[in-house]
């Protein structure tokens, strides 16, 4: 039957995303490790320069090409196996404008936003849902090659099963409940019938220049929301793609402040990544810590004892929650927890979508510093920014 049919075809699209989950997984992880010595040490030479240097300008392009190499493995780590969104309440609007805006920067297409009515912040991973945002806009833009119109209207919609959308297309597998609904409706070239099955599997593109991962990187971060995706096309009128994403009952986003905080006392660090270790330690010392380093969960254990031995106490410990030959973080942060149960901890990864990143409470830490991160972000946590 049709219904039978589907239902395989989204099985064999979820195997497909699986696979290739695990390998950009590692890929991911390795490279947000190699990003965060890059990022931390632009941070570091940004603060011995003046704002008005050619050569700080160049530290802030640098640093921006940061952001977007760690929007690329943010990107892989969509797919990686088990990846968990780090939930908060989004100001979804804003998001919008913010990811349909870079898309169509410098493009011949028009972008308009409405809302309908007042829209409440949705429960979902900030990055993943720009990303998911930014990859449906991009694939517009180049469905309208010589130009046209990308019309983003936002609404709210409480479904339950019963519920027949006026106008947009409902995912099959929709939960009942509360959601944020961006319609994307561009005037594109359309989908043909044919194809209008095959755009959320991996690697399908009707595109010259299209990968083929946008829409099925879409599909999988919606599908880890408990949100979904729905499409409606003509050819040769245009496309509208439906996102739901679930609403945030009772909470409300909070800004995130970027300034360098100092501090003072003696902080721990625990990672396998020489290069990570070093710059972490510089800056840290920087903010006015005074840190200890070491490469595995063993020595930081001991560190920290001989430490108490002496009467000496570290105000918080970062541990790096993979390491390949030896105890990782959760296990460190056990141990740890058994000496002095009030520590502050931190679990610091490359894999930033793992799900004890986004559920770090359960595993016995405080806070979550996840990498690449810079001075910036390194001041914020320890001083009191936590989570």
């Amino acid at each position: 039957s049709t219904e039978l049919n589907r239902l395989r075809d989204s099985l064999a699209r979820n195997q497909k995303l699986e696979s290739i989950g695990i390998l950009a997984g590692g890929l991911a992880h390795d490279f947000n490790n190699i990003l965060t010595a890059v990022m931390g040490n632009i941070s570091l030479i940004k603060l011995n320069l003046d704002e008005k240097d050619d050569t700080y300008q160049s530290a802030l392009h640098a640093e921006a090409a940061c952001l977007r190499a760690r929007d690329l493995s943010h990107q892989l780590l969509t797919f990686s196996k088990g990846g968990e969104p780090n939930f908060e309440p989004v100001d979804i609007p804003l998001l919008v404008k913010e990811a349909v805006g870079m898309a169509t920067a410098g493009s011949s297409v028009a972008f308009h936003l409405s809302l309908e009515g007042n829209i409440s912040p949705a429960f979902v991973d900030r990055g993943q849902i720009f990303q998911c945002f930014n990859n449906i806009a991009l694939n517009a833009v180049q469905a309208m090659s010589q130009g046209g119109t990308l019309d983003v209207a936002i609404r709210q919609l409480g479904f339950d099963k019963k519920t027949a959308s006026p106008w947009g297309e409902i995912p099959e597998d929709l939960e009942k409940g509360d959601y944020v609904v961006v319609e994307f409706k561009d005037t594109g070239s359309g989908i043909s019938e044919k194809d209008l099955g095959k755009i959320f599997d991996p690697y399908f593109s009707t595109k010259p220049q299209g990968s083929g991962l946008g829409l099925s990187i879409a599909y999988s971060i919606l599908k880890r929301h408990h949100g979904g995706i729905g499409v409606l096309s003509t050819p040769g009128v245009g496309s509208r793609f439906f996102v739901y994403v679930p609403v945030a009952k009772d909470r409300v986003p909070s800004p995130v402040p970027v300034a360098v905080r100092m501090g003072k006392g003696e902080v721990l660090v625990m990672d396998d990544e020489y290069l990570v270790r070093l710059v972490v330690s510089q800056m840290l010392t920087r903010l006015g810590y005074e840190p200890t380093v070491c490469a595995n969960g063993e020595a930081a254990l001991e560190i920290f004892k001989a430490h108490r031995q002496e009467g000496r106490f570290f105000r918080s410990v970062i541990l790096d929650l993979t390491i390949p030959d030896g105890m990782g973080g959760v296990e460190a942060a056990r141990r740890l927890r058994e000496v002095d149960p009030s520590i502050v901890l931190f679990v610091s990864s490359g894999y930033s979508d793992d799900p004890i990143m986004s559920e770090y409470k359960k595993y016995g830490f405080d806070g979550v510093i996840s990498k690449p991160f810079g001075i910036e972000e390194l001041s914020l946590r320890l001083s009191g920014g936590v989570g």
